[in-house]
């Protein structure tokens, strides 16, 4: 068990994904790593597809297997703190949203939402971001899929009490090959970045330079060279601020 948990420290990993290579982060706050089994590691646990109470009532208040989620298919899952909070609303679904056609292209059978709220909200918030056609998204009404990875924190300062970290997976066959958890949940910074978003940023190279101070500058320089090399890299980890991450990001990048 010692073995799966993360450590206390960021880790950069290499991972091929069809045949490119790619950095992974893989963070501190989850009984699961890079490498485990996500069905395994929440047995008997469901989750709720977003649905109208009407659509609930109609189903028998139905929940979704792990199994039928993740079992041979290709997943790209994050959780975030609320439905209609606000990075979550401003910048972590769009994020996920406006990128949809390349993790299709990429062979990504799923792309999928969840968060601690029950299915009802997350449709309501699904439907107000226009998402619901790209993105599946899910509630876990009761916090069991986050408790049983160790990925729930408390919120109860900004009245939410019990929530999901900010966190993302790219899964195959219900094994994680790719795992992101935010030490601090009103982040995004954590998510790895496109060549593709970032080659339009090159342009704000100089821009972004001026003001930094000479380690700041040195991660930027990384940051740049690992672009014109068509790497993929985690923007965290080199000194990006949230709202530079997010205008290049894709939360987990395959491409």
């Amino acid at each position: 068990m010692a073995a799966a948990m993360l450590k206390r420290s960021s880790m950069m990993k290499s991972v091929v994904i069809g045949g490119l290579r790619m950095a992974a982060a893989s963070r501190a706050y989850a009984s699961v790593a890079v490498g485990s089994d996500i069905i395994s590691a929440a047995p008997n646990v469901s989750l709720q597809k977003a649905r109208t109470w009407d659509e609930g009532l109609s189903s028998k208040f139905s929940s979704t297997p792990l199994t039928d989620i993740f079992k041979a298919k290709k997943v790209v899952i994050f959780g975030l703190p609320g439905a209609f909070t606000g990075v979550c609303s401003s910048q972590h679904v769009p994020s996920y949203k406006n990128n949809i056609d390349k993790f299709k292209a990429r062979g990504i059978d799923l792309v999928i939402c969840v968060s601690v709220n029950d299915p009802y909200v997350m449709n309501g918030w699904a439907e107000k971001l226009l998402a619901k056609d790209a993105i599946e998204f899910y509630g876990d009404f009761d916090g069991s899929f986050h408790k049983s990875l160790d990925l729930t924190t408390n919120l109860s300062s900004a009245l939410l009490g019990t929530r999901s970290h900010r966190w993302s997976a790219y899964v195959e066959d219900g094994k994680i090959k790719i795992l992101n958890v935010e030490k601090v949940p009103s982040e995004f910074k954590a998510h790895l970045i496109s060549i593709g978003g970032a080659k339009s940023f090159l342009g704000r190279k100089k821009r972004l330079i001026n003001g930094l101070t000479d380690k700041q500058k040195e991660l930027q320089r990384k940051f740049f060279e690992a672009i014109e090399k068509q790497e993929l890299v985690e923007c965290g980890t080199l000194g990006l601020k949230s709202n530079q991450c997010s205008a290049i990001a894709i939360s987990i990048a395959i491409s």
